[in-house]
């Protein structure tokens, strides 16, 4: 699909990008059904509060892209997955990270996905492996610091924590 330069430059003007990052600050503070009906911004800090990272501040970047159709089906599914992570359905989670993997390998935020794929390991107690796919995110992407935080905590915690946590896990 070929594009208009001139629409190009309308759509990249100051007014979108300040609309843009308007709506994604609205966006962390609207309560989500993927999320148990927290808003983006509550489950990141809680996710963050049970790593024991209590940095409140959210960084994100604004990226505005015209995507082809079958990179919005693997955005879709990059959502999916996060959603049935948070659930802690991690066989479920796992399914769609490799299909967006395998499918769609030119995805612009493949390297998401991949440390995705890598704390899925991790919660299913596979710490080399999750390991390993966190490495691989920062190859993707060596400015992405998700994954350079995940791997100096995971390398930190032994096995038997690992197993504690799953034990955890399943009582609940």
């Amino acid at each position: 699909m070929t594009r208009d330069p001139q629409e190009h430059d309308e759509f990249m003007s100051s007014a979108n990008v300040k609309l843009s990052s308007q709506l994604q600050k609205k966006w962390l503070d609207t309560p989500q059904a993927e999320l148990d009906n927290q808003t983006p911004r509550q489950a990141i800090h809680a996710e963050r509060h049970e790593a024991g990272n209590m940095r409140k501040e959210i960084a994100y970047q604004t990226t505005s892209l015209f995507w082809p159709e079958k990179w919005k089906i693997a955005s879709d599914l990059h959502f999916k997955e996060v959603a049935v992570f948070r659930k802690e359905k991690y066989t479920k989670a796992m399914e769609y990270y490799s299909r967006v993997i395998k499918e769609y390998p030119d995805f612009p935020f493949l390297y998401r996905t991949v440390a995705n794929l890598g704390m899925t390991y991790v919660a299913l107690g596979d710490k080399k492996e999750g390991l390993h796919l966190l490495k691989e995110a920062l190859i993707l992407n060596p400015n992405y610091t998700f994954p350079k935080e995940q791997i100096a905590t995971i390398e930190k915690i032994t096995a038997k924590e690992i197993e504690q946590t799953q034990v955890t896990r399943k009582k609940k």
